[in-house]
């Protein structure tokens, strides 16, 4: 199994982050949820650096999913100030 290289910077973040993908993973997408598990946003992702712009969300805690054809490979806790 190929181990995948996945980063969310900066985190906590105040308006945009980036997500760096460092190989080629087969439609990746994210999906972030809010603190009541509310979906916020759903985005393609592509191989290398993708900007997503959090502006509009509120301070606190989000739930970010990273998915390969549909199969969660990567989960992470986002942090809004």
């Amino acid at each position: 199994m190929i181990s995948r290289t996945i980063k969310l910077f900066p985190n906590p973040s105040r308006g945009i982050f980036k997500i760096e993908l460092n190989e080629n993973i087969e439609k990746p997408e994210i999906a972030i949820y809010n603190s009541i598990g509310q979906l916020v946003c759903k985005n393609s992702l592509k191989e290398g650096i993708n900007t997503i712009d959090i502006s509009k969300f509120s301070s606190g805690y989000y739930y970010s999913v990273i998915t390969s054809n549909g199969e969660k490979i990567h989960n992470e806790k986002i942090i809004v100030e």
